[in-house]
């Protein structure tokens, strides 16, 4: 009798559950007019939020330039919850056809904590980017990340910008 070994056919199983079956761009303009479907940069998401949640494995949201906030509710504890292999890339005109034509310098994409009162630290987002436990990471690229003030205890107290936890 001839045996089969199953631990390299397991194994390519187990890498193809992890590889995208589609990747897409998912556009975000704060100043888009179109659709708000995130398909194009004329029917971009006006929410950073909106394109998150869509997103899945191996997806791309291209972010244009703007101050973007993790809420508009003043609630300290929403943060951007980055989910499992997808990219965020900013700096975008909203005019580019590929990423390489992005200039973060030029176009800036501002993820912000000041959520309340402009003129106070004491009441914007403890946390503007989290992410936890991924097994893929996330990836964040052409962003200026400011504006968090976390003063809390323990664990809740760390992180300000960005807070990531085995990813």
């Amino acid at each position: 009798m001839r045996y089969v070994p199953l631990v390299p056919f397991a194994l390519s199983w187990i890498l193809v559950a992890y590889l995208p079956v589609h990747a897409e761009i998912i556009y975000v303009n704060l100043e888009a007019a179109g659709t708000d479907s995130g398909m194009s940069c004329e029917d971009a998401h006006c929410e950073l939020q909106t394109a998150i949640q869509r997103a899945h494995n191996g997806d791309e949201i291209w972010v244009a330039e703007a101050t973007y906030l993790p809420t508009p509710s003043g609630e300290r504890t929403i943060s951007f919850s980055l989910r499992e292999g997808i990219a965020l890339y900013g700096g975008f005109a909203a005019t580019e056809q590929s990423r390489d034509q992005r200039n973060p310098a030029r176009h800036p994409s501002i993820l912000s904590g000041n959520i309340g009162d402009p003129d106070s630290s004491l009441d914007n987002s403890y946390r503007i980017i989290e992410s936890f436990d991924l097994p893929l990471p996330p990836r964040v690229d052409g962003f200026t990340v400011r504006e968090a003030y976390n003063e809390r205890e323990g664990v809740d107290g760390r992180g300000g910008g960005v807070y990531n936890v085995r990813t």
